[in-house]
């Protein structure tokens, strides 16, 4: 079983990724890096050397999520006993619905993700 996730709900996929056992996790966009986005969840970065599946994270180049962030959560996804991978697409937009080359390169890293890793 694979779980994916955009925005807040990649955040959760992560977090998801790093408590149960699940066959791949795929987040997109994925906020509160280095900020929890609530109380109750913490920061990714705290959250990604804990991963027990092999998690993929995509991220466009519009600023939302400031690159010395996207760095360190790489790093601290790095650090898992998993396969990890952090791309970071610049000059797309996060949604990648205005960027169709984004698109199709988010979504076909996304299939090959699981595609490796849920078999």
């Amino acid at each position: 079983m694979g779980v994916v996730g955009f925005g807040l709900g990649g955040s959760v996929a992560l977090i998801v990724a790093a408590r149960r056992d699940l066959g791949a996790a795929v987040s997109v966009a994925a906020v509160g890096v280095l900020v929890p986005v609530s109380e109750t969840l913490p920061p990714l970065v705290a959250a990604a050397p804990e991963l027990r599946c092999p998690w993929l994270g995509i991220y466009g180049g519009d600023g939302l999520v400031p690159d010395d962030e996207i760095e360190k959560l790489r790093d601290a996804a790095a650090s898992a006993d998993v396969a990890t991978d952090l791309v970071h697409l610049p000059g797309s937009h996060p949604r990648f619905d205005t960027d169709q080359d984004a698109a199709t390169e988010a979504w076909t890293r996304t299939l090959n993700w699981f595609d490796s890793h849920l078999r």
